[in-house]
């Protein structure tokens, strides 16, 4: 009876090890060490296929073997207002990195905050990216990072009317341009709350700037309808002797009478016979605008020629 001899397997920071015979199988595991990630075995006397698995297996050789688990501290990595990319628990506000790996956070979306920087304790080289960039990447040093991604509050702004919603931080100067309307007639904004610090210009311009408040604002562009007036044997005046044109309701509309040969103008009428004239009896006269179409006809009488032979009243 031949008995094999056997050899000596020693494993620092594992299990696994004792007397085997050569050939027998001999399997190691890598302890689980709270704060450090497994990096691979260091072995000595045995070669394996991989020796990064926390878990290998061997044939015995004829000789002792020695194994060594090595493993990397690890250094947290804790994020407020945003989240780390990587690591023990990439995705989330924390993860763990050994020293001198890549690590990359990112900054979360938040309505009504604009994100205005990191803050970094201790402080960092950036390998990518500003501390103003929303997204950065560094590498990890031998100690924890706290990284805080800064804020502004912001307030909403509601445009009706134009372009221009969205949040804006108090201080910024925002300019809204009422948005032309067929058949409408831009009159004024409205603002909510009032007493909005405008700038260059009021409520009554298409084109506003203001500084925005440390408070929510609603803006309002207003419109009129507008009515069309269509004149007959007649023009409007300031309308370059146009015959149509649109007016809102309230507006003084001018119109004047034209000359016309071998008549005389006698009276204004109107349809609809409810308009405020200023005195139809006048040739060039005014009215004020209803909230309806107008026409406006002048009416003019024929006159004739009296010819007187010798005597007067011609």
């Amino acid at each position: 009876l031949t008995v094999k001899e056997k050899h000596t397997v020693t494993v620092n920071n594992g299990t696994g090890g004792g007397k085997y015979a050569e050939g027998e199988s001999v399997t190691l595991t890598a302890n689980d060490r709270p704060g450090y990630r497994f990096t691979g075995w260091t072995l000595e006397g045995v070669t394996v296929e991989d020796a990064a698995q926390k878990q290998i297996t061997f044939n015995m050789p004829g000789n002792d073997v020695t194994a060594t688990a090595n493993y990397a501290e690890l250094f947290t990595v804790t994020v407020n207002g945003g989240t780390v990319t990587g690591g023990t628990a990439g995705g989330t506000t924390s993860s763990q990195f050994a020293a001198g790996e890549e690590v990359t956070i990112t900054a979360a979306e938040a309505e009504g905050q604009a994100f205005t920087g990191w803050q970094f304790t201790p402080e960092l080289t950036l390998t990518e990216g500003t501390a103003a960039d929303k997204t950065v990447k560094f590498t990890m040093p031998q100690s924890s990072v706290v990284a805080v991604a800064g804020t502004q509050q912001l307030y909403q702004l509601t445009v009706n009317g134009a372009e221009g919603s969205g949040w804006y931080a108090p201080g910024t100067v925002v300019t809204l341009t009422a948005k032309e309307q067929e058949g409408k007639r831009f009159q004024k904004w409205t603002f909510t709350p009032e007493g909005i610090g405008f700038i260059d210009s009021g409520v009554d311009s298409a084109t506003v700037k203001f500084t925005m408040p440390a408070e929510a604002v609603t803006a309002e562009a207003g419109f009129a309808q507008l009515y069309t007036v269509t004149v007959e044997n007649g023009t409007l005046v300031g309308r370059g002797r146009e015959t149509m044109g649109q007016y809102a309701e309230g507006d003084t509309v001018s119109i004047q009478a034209d000359d016309i040969a071998q008549k005389r103008f006698q009276s204004w009428t109107f349809t609809p016979d409810s308009v405020q004239v200023t005195d139809a009896g006048m040739a060039a006269t005014t009215f004020i605008m209803p909230g309806q179409n107008v026409t406006a006809t002048a009416n003019h009488v024929q006159v004739y020629t009296v010819t007187v032979a010798g005597g007067t009243g011609g």
